[in-house]
C-alpha cells in the first residue's frame, strides 16, 4: 500500500494523512467538542474566550481537520467603533501549516474586522471555525457592542463523540450522543436534558427546549403532560388535539325531499374544533391543507330509483366545485344508504356542504336524519399542510 500505518514504531508518515483519519472519526465535521469550548463574553471592548478543543478546516492547500487545543481563557479587543456607522466583526480559528521545512504550524483565535456601513455585514473568512459574530454599534449611537454566538453556524457541530453501543447507558452525557440497547435493539440520543428513544414523538420538558421548531412540528411536552403542534411563529405551541381542524355535520329534520338536480342537504348538527366554523348547512375552513373528506348518505324512496349524495366546494367568487359523489340504487326494501371518502388540497375560507339528487324526475325520494350518528352527514378532518408546489383546488 502507498501509505503506512499510523503510529507504528519506527514509521515515518505524513501529518495529512492522519488530519484525514481524525477528521473521519469526528463525523468529517468541523465544530466544537464541548458545550463550553469557546465560549465568549463581551464587556465594553473586550472579549474573552473560554478554553475548548475544535476541529478546524484545514487551510485550502491542505486536507483533512486539524484539532486544536486552547487550555487557558484568551482575551482579546475590538477595534475601536466608526464614528457614524456600525460594524460587524466575526472571530475564527483558523490554522497557518508550516511555511518551510524548519517551521512549526501554529493556530490563532483572532478578530476579523468588518467594513462599516448603513447595513453592516460580518467579513468572509474561508478555512475557518466561526465562533462569534459583533455588532460595533457607530459610536454617535453610544451604545456598546453586542455578540452573537456563531459556534453552529455554517453546518459547524458539536462533536459529541461515536455512537456507542451496550447493554447500560453510558456513564457520560453528551448533548447529541447516540447509544443503541443491545437487549432490545432500540436507540437512544442524549438531547441536553436526558436520555430520549430516537422513535416515536420527542419528548421535551417544555416546548421551550425546543429551539428552532418547524410549521407542524409535533412534540410531546412532559410539564403539560401532552402533545403539542408549532402553529408557526405567530401563534407558537398549541394543543394538538383541540387544534387539529376539524368539523362534522348532520340532519336533524327527518324528510327532505329530493329533486333531480343538486340540492343542497339541511344539515343543523354541526361538532366543530381548531378553528373550523359553521355556515347554515356547511363547513368553514380555516386554513390551507389536505383535507380528509367523508360523505354518509340515507335515503328512502320507491323501488328502482337512485338517490346521490356529495360534497361540493364554495368558494367567493367561484362556482361550486364538486369534491366527491357517491350514488345508490334501491333493489330491495331496505332504504338507500350510500359512503364515500377521499384527500383533497383545499383553502382557508373554502365552505364544505352535503349535496343530493335523485332519480327519476318524478322521484318523490327523500334524504334522512335525526342524529349525529344516524342518517344523513358529513365530516371534513385536516391531515397535514400541502407540499411544496401543491395548489388548493
Amino acid at each position: 500500500m502507498d501509505s503506512p500505518p499510523i503510529f507504528c514504531d519506527n514509521t515515518e508518515y505524513p501529518a495529512g494523512l492522519l488530519r484525514r483519519m481524525l477528521g473521519r472519526l469526528a463525523g468529517g465535521a468541523y465544530g466544537i467538542f464541548g458545550t463550553g469550548d469557546f465560549d465568549v463574553t463581551v464587556s465594553g471592548s473586550t472579549v474573552t474566550v473560554a478554553p475548548g478543543r475544535a476541529s478546524v478546516p484545514a487551510p485550502a492547500t491542505e486536507s483533512g481537520t486539524y484539532l486544536v487545543e486552547s487550555v487557558a481563557a484568551v482575551t482579546l479587543t475590538l477595534d475601536p467603533a466608526d464614528a457614524t456607522r456600525a460594524r460587524r466583526d466575526v472571530l475564527v480559528a483558523y490554522v497557518a501549516p508550516p511555511a518551510t521545512e524548519t517551521d512549526t504550524g501554529r493556530w490563532f483565535l483572532e478578530i476579523r474586522k468588518g467594513d462599516p456601513a448603513a447595513t453592516p455585514t460580518a467579513p468572509a473568512v474561508a478555512n475557518a471555525l466561526l465562533l462569534r459574530e459583533f455588532l460595533i454599534p457607530a459610536a454617535s449611537a453610544g451604545t456598546l457592542p453586542t455578540g452573537e454566538d456563531r459556534r453552529y453556524a455554517q453546518g459547524q457541530q458539536y462533536i459529541s463523540g461515536p455512537a456507542l453501543y451496550g447493554n447500560e447507558l453510558p456513564a457520560f452525557n453528551r448533548p447529541g450522543q447516540v447509544w443503541t440497547n443491545r437487549a432490545t435493539r432500540e436507540s437512544w440520543v442524549y438531547n441536553g436534558a436526558g436520555w430520549v428513544r430516537l422513535t416515536g414523538t420527542p419528548v421535551v420538558s417544555t416546548t421551550s427546549e425546543v429551539i428552532a421548531p418547524y410549521t407542524d412540528q409535533v412534540v410531546y411536552d412532559r410539564s403539560a403532560g401532552m402533545l403539542k403542534r408549532y402553529a408557526g411563529a405567530s401563534s407558537g405551541w398549541e394543543e394538538l388535539s383541540a387544534t387539529v381542524p376539524k368539523g362534522k355535520r348532520w340532519r336533524t329534520g327527518a324528510f327532505q325531499t329530493l329533486g333531480n338536480n343538486s340540492t343542497v342537504i339541511g344539515t343543523t348538527g354541526a361538532r366543530v374544533q381548531g378553528g373550523m366554523t359553521t355556515t347554515a348547512n356547511g363547513l368553514v375552513l380555516p386554513r390551507d391543507g389536505l383535507y380528509k373528506v367523508t360523505v354518509h348518505g340515507y335515503a328512502t324512496g320507491e323501488l328502482g330509483w337512485r338517490a346521490a349524495f356529495g360534497l361540493n366546494r364554495i368558494r367567493a367568487g367561484v362556482a361550486d366545485v364538486e369534491l366527491l359523489w357517491t350514488s345508490t340504487y334501491k333493489s330491495g326494501s331496505n332504504d338507500y344508504t350510500t359512503t364515500a371518502s377521499d384527500e383533497v388540497p383545499l383553502k382557508g375560507g373554502d365552505e364544505v356542504r352535503m349535496h343530493g339528487s335523485a332519480i327519476p324526475t318524478t322521484a318523490s325520494t327523500c334524504a334522512w336524519g335525526i342524529t349525529e350518528f344516524a342518517g344523513c352527514r358529513f365530516l371534513v378532518e385536516f391531515v397535514r399542510s400541502l407540499p411544496s408546489g401543491v395548489t388548493p383546488l
